[in-house]
């Protein structure tokens, strides 16, 4: 796993509010790289950052998914835990996967693992395929913080 994103920040009053991500992950089977997409936003609707990260190469479809699943929850866990994270993919199994193991969740309190559908996570789709053409690949600014 890669380290920080660089510049990316949560506000520190994060821990008591929660926080909701979807997180989606883009796979060239040709060369087997993966990209992922994120969008992490307050319970509320509240905009916290949109940002894209290079998961790397040796990656199945499935496993990218994943692994952007379980790099939401790290990111979350290292800036500024929440008390309660919810995470949407649209990764059946992504989900059902991570849902029957022991998912490392670090500090955070509280992690609900969602399947939501293609339609209602358009924006980490979007962002997933923005990072295969350049990363870092900043879509826009995010309320905090800065995705360099």
């Amino acid at each position: 796993m890669s380290g920080p994103i660089q510049g990316f920040e949560l506000p520190e009053t994060l821990p008591n509010r929660p926080v909701i991500v979807h997180c989606d992950a883009s796979h060239n089977p040709t060369n087997s790289i993966a990209t992922a997409g994120f969008m992490f936003t307050f319970s509320n609707g509240e905009p916290i950052g949109i940002i894209s990260q290079n998961l790397g190469a040796g990656y199945t479809t499935n496993g990218a998914e994943k692994e952007a699943i379980t790099r939401a929850l790290s990111m979350i866990d290292n800036y500024s835990p929440a008390e309660h994270v919810r995470v949407y993919s649209d990764s059946k199994v992504a989900v059902t996967n991570l849902r029957d193991r022991d998912l490392e969740t670090g500090s955070l309190d509280t992690v609900e693992l969602q399947w939501t559908s293609r339609e209602s996570n358009t924006v980490a789709d979007a962002v997933a395929e923005s990072g295969k053409e350049e990363y870092p690949h900043q879509l826009e600014r995010p309320k905090y913080g800065i995705c360099d």
